[in-house]
């Protein structure tokens, strides 16, 4: 297909699973209300690009299902937390399914994800965020800690190659996950780094942005921080291999 085509299935993907949690009204930032025409702005652009970006973060054996196991499981003990039974059997779900998965998925994998995969998952966690945030579970602002992972590489690398003059399309191996491939870190370890920093890292920061709702915006850029570095230092977005691993 190409890249329009693309664009407009996944436009029309995205209005079919929004009509059912308008009007917007529970989707408060804790800084202030929109118009639910802004709403709808907003939220279209946050799932395209969840769709888009778990498509372009899968590119490793196990990376997008680690990620999802980990947010999964993040997104279900909030839940918990907040007494959402219902959307933590969903994610729950999610985790054991992909759990399942990746047996087949690990290095050296049997068996993959493909487009039609990596586009379903970002649209899955895509909607769960909505859902968690229209149910007032917790924020998207705390769903995108728990996804911060993808979320800042794939943008990190966005940016900088835009700022390059870079289209956006173009197929390339600049991500932060594959610079590290690149400086000689396995698939494995660099998993296993996704993970832990899903774990130790942006799991606490999005349970304190969940319970204390009027920092969630700071605690957003603290959870960023380290990734953004990470992206720094690897070089996302140039050709330039930084490196090699010990």
């Amino acid at each position: 297909l190409s890249p329009q085509t693309r664009l407009i299935l996944q436009l029309v993907a995205t209005l079919v699973l929004l009509i059912p949690f308008q009007p917007f009204s529970g989707f408060s930032f804790h800084m202030t209300d929109f118009p639910n025409w802004a709403y709808w702005v907003m939220l279209t652009l946050f799932v395209m690009w969840s769709i888009n970006l778990y498509n372009f973060m899968d590119g490793i054996d196990g990376l997008a299902a680690i990620q999802a196991i980990t947010v999964s499981l993040g997104g279900a003990l909030l839940c918990h937390l907040n007494a959402d039974p219902l959307l933590c059997l969903a994610f729950l779900v999610v985790a054991f399914a992909c759990a399942g998965f990746i047996r087949w998925n690990w290095m050296p994998a049997k068996i993959f994800s493909g487009d039609a995969g990596s586009t379903y998952l970002g649209i899955l966690f895509a909607g769960l965020m909505v859902a968690a945030a229209s149910r007032e579970t917790f924020s998207l602002l705390v769903g995108m800690i728990l996804m911060g992972s993808f979320y800042v590489d794939a943008t990190f690398t966005l940016l900088f190659r835009l700022g390059k003059g870079q289209k956006p399309h173009q197929a390339h191996r600049t991500h932060t996950y594959q610079k590290a491939n690149q400086a000689g870190y396995s698939s494995r370890r660099i998993c296993h780094a996704v993970a832990l920093i899903n774990i130790l890292w942006l799991l606490p920061l999005g349970v304190l942005a969940s319970s204390k709702t009027t920092m969630e915006v700071y605690v957003f850029f603290l959870a960023c921080l380290p990734l953004v570095a990470l992206s720094l230092f690897f070089k996302a977005g140039s050709s330039k291999i930084v490196g090699h691993a010990p």
